[in-house]
């Protein structure tokens, strides 16, 4: 399978006015068979046809519960710190600790998108239906959400005071979201998530700054495994390959904080081992990829992009 679309999206996050162009090219599964992308429990692809695209593609992604996502994350979970409250919970840990190494870029000079930087706000150990309070915060934060269950077969997902829905995770997934990123931002917005899950299944929540996203720019390659987010700055226009080495899905979205904005646009909703190309222009992005295996984002050229389009792998 083959598609050639574009998504462009006005980003914001807090006072940064972040301006999206995202485009979709040449997505070649490789393996046999071409399997169809599945739904998401995030907010619904908003995607514009625009004048150069050959064909157009509109993913729609379900606003049904968490329990209907299908994404599979297998990274790294994050480290535990303190100043967590939680009302039902066994509580935070108590010797604060970074989850990351310092900087966030390997020593190949990869960007490794599933280390965010510093010590988390706070980190939380819980168990289903606990009520975990979300840490004061006066700008959007990101929350690492970790299911820890021993048993093989366990859900958990969360639902925000005010309704919205945490991504739900299966056992040993990791999902990351944002939180509170509208702007103008309020800091009433979101108080507590309320866990959904039996009372055997654990999990591990970790808040961070939004700073603590790790950052990449034209020209450097982007690594993860499982889950991972990066904030894109560049300057100029680039065109990335991504490639998937997982049987389970291969997600990647932008974050739309624009107020009455979407919430979450998707530029990859694939399912299996292949790749496709990313056109991201000048301007900052926060980029999130779910996935089950490992991923990478590489620099490429719309030349190659083009000249690879439609041409299905071996």
């Amino acid at each position: 399978m083959s598609k050639n679309s574009t998504l462009r999206t006005p980003l914001t996050l807090g006072l940064l006015a972040l301006t999206a162009s995202f485009g979709l090219a040449g997505c070649v599964p490789e393996g046999n068979g071409d399997p169809e992308p599945t739904e998401t429990t995030q907010t619904e692809t908003a995607e514009t046809e625009t004048a150069e695209t050959e064909t157009a593609e509109t993913e729609t992604q379900s606003a049904a519960p968490a329990e209907t996502q299908t994404s599979e994350a297998t990274s790294a979970a994050p480290t535990q710190s303190s100043t967590a409250s939680s009302d039902k919970t066994g509580g935070s840990t108590s010797a604060p600790r970074s989850t990351a190494t310092s900087g966030s870029q390997a020593s190949s000079g990869d960007v490794d998108s599933t280390q965010l930087e510093g010590e988390p706000i706070a980190t939380v150990e819980g168990k289903g239906g606990d009520t975990v309070e979300v840490p004061e915060h006066d700008g959007p934060i990101v929350v690492v959400f970790e299911n820890t269950s021993s048993g093989p077969y366990t859900y958990i997902y969360g639902t925000a005071d005010h309704g919205e829905v945490l991504d739900g995770v299966d056992t040993g997934e990791t999902s990351i979201n944002f939180v509170d990123p509208y702007s103008p931002y309020s800091q009433t917005n979101t108080k507590s998530y309320e866990i959904d899950g039996d009372s055997d299944e654990t999990f591990t929540m970790s808040f961070y700054e939004v700073d603590a996203i790790p950052t990449a720019e034209p020209g450097e390659t982007v690594t993860g495994e499982g889950f991972g987010v990066v904030k894109w700055e560049g300057d100029e226009d680039a065109t990335v390959k991504a490639s998937h080495d997982g049987e389970g899905n291969f997600i990647v979205h932008g974050e739309d904080t624009e107020p009455g904005g979407e919430g979450t646009q998707y530029t990859f909703n694939e399912i299996g081992t292949g790749y496709g190309y990313l056109d991201i222009g000048a301007g900052e992005y926060y980029i999130v990829v779910e996935a089950d295996a490992g991923w990478t984002l590489e620099p490429s050229s719309p030349e190659e992009a083009e000249a690879d389009s439609g041409t299905p792998a071996a």
